[in-house]
């Protein structure tokens, strides 16, 4: 087993999954860990040991320090790349238990934006790519990233965003087409009417709403 390491004031036990230490551009000790269990559920060694095969161990990479987390990664590729394809798996899986049409935030939902949060909208948009390419040929997991998507403004998944989006709208499934048209009227730019207009949509409810999306954003010139 790895390090454990224990962080009386934020009341949490720390998992580190690489051994090496690393130091942040301030020369403070820092380690990547993947594993996160609430201190409080731990009372001993054996306790401990059982927990790190136990549904309480968090998934994701967490970090204690977000800031030194985000700096190390943008100077080590190696280590960025283990967490994108880490991350890649458990939101994939999350987006595969996506529902259409769910009033409720979904599970990849949740994980997007933990993602964001603890670590760069520059990772989130590596990871969303990675099962965009992979994963063109299933549309729930297509319309669900356009779902999540709409939790973010237009600017903060610039350029990527945009990209995928011109894919998503060109899709043979009419479910992404719509999902996308979505995407588009939830960010509101008038920059994205061009690519709209672009495209030939072949249902009548399709094109019906297609419409009034356009007729929204040359409202909201």
């Amino acid at each position: 087993m790895n390090d454990i390491l224990i962080d009386k004031h934020q009341n949490y036990i720390y998992y580190a999954d690489f051994a090496d230490k690393i130091t942040s551009s301030d020369n403070t000790a820092v380690k990547v860990i993947n594993n996160i269990i609430d201190e409080n559920q731990i009372i001993n060694q054996k306790k401990t040991k059982e927990a790190f095969s136990s549904e309480i161990v968090h998934p994701l990479f967490i970090y204690q320090n977000s800031k030194q987390l985000k700096e190390y990664l943008e100077k080590n590729d190696i280590y960025k790349g283990q967490i994108v394809n880490k991350l890649v798996s458990v939101l994939y899986k999350d987006l595969r238990e996506y529902t259409l049409d769910s009033c409720e935030m979904s599970l990849a939902e949740r994980r997007i934006i933990d993602i964001e949060q603890n670590y760069t909208m520059a990772i989130l948009g590596e990871v969303l790519q990675k099962i965009y390419i992979k994963h063109f040929d299933e549309p729930l997991i297509l319309a669900g990233i356009c779902d999540c998507l709409c939790r973010f403004d237009l600017s903060e998944v610039n350029p990527w965003g945009p990209a995928m989006l011109a894919g998503l709208l060109n899709h043979k499934s009419e479910t992404v087409q719509e999902y996308a048209t979505l995407l588009i009227e939830n960010w509101s730019d008038i920059s994205l009417l061009p690519m709209l207009e672009s495209i030939d949509f072949s249902s009548k409810w399709l094109i019906e709403y297609v419409k009034e999306v356009i007729a929204y954003l040359k409202g909201n010139k």
